[in-house]
């Protein structure tokens, strides 16, 4: 009699299965092969019990554009104006938002050193959509807003083709110390 194994129920490790017949509530299955054209007796039968059964097949829908990082990860969202892509030169952000998440973070590493003595402080920022690395200067107005500059328009507007609309996400990586931009929506 040939000997049947479990690789299923075992997780993996081959465990001899009791191939003592079952109840007449089980049914057989025959494993026998053959052509359409010959009828002849089974060869071997196998009994499937309750043990296994596959699961039900079931519709899987993958999204055509998935977004590198789920978009509440990023803690400044911004709709780009006309002023942010065309020749101003700079990324105007929030006071607020400027504040709560990235000062702490930047002026932490500057000892002795902050945003109001008007030249600004170079920070990196990591392109999540491209894998690059670019420097930008993050200066404060006498106004109190918050302007990225020096390398805005090349690095960012014209090399990613950013446009009035687009929405872009920030945020600050504590563990590499600089900012990170994707393009969350392009117009």
């Amino acid at each position: 009699m040939p000997q049947f194994f479990d690789f299923f129920a075992s997780e993996g490790k081959l465990i001899p299965v009791d191939t003592t017949p079952l109840p007449t509530s089980e049914f057989e299955v025959s494993t026998e092969l053959s052509l359409l054209h010959f009828a002849g007796p089974p060869q071997k039968t196998a009994v499937v019990g309750p043990r296994y059964s596959p699961p039900a097949p079931r519709d899987v829908v993958l999204p055509s554009n998935p977004p590198a990082l789920p978009e509440d990860r990023w803690e400044i969202k911004k709709v780009l104006k006309k002023s942010d892509v065309d020749d101003s030169s700079r990324l105007l952000l929030s006071k607020v938002n400027v504040q709560e998440h990235i000062l702490p973070r930047v002026t932490g590493n500057l000892p002795g050193r902050g945003l109001d003595e008007g030249e600004g402080v170079e920070v990196a920022v990591w392109d999540m959509d491209t894998g690059s690395e670019h420097v930008l200067v993050l200066k404060k107005w006498k106004t109190g807003s918050f302007v990225l500059m020096k390398n805005w328009m090349s690095e960012f507007v014209r090399r990613r083709g950013l446009e009035k609309n687009d929405v872009i996400g920030l945020r600050w990586d504590d563990g590499s110390s600089r900012l990170e931009f994707t393009v969350l929506k392009k117009n």
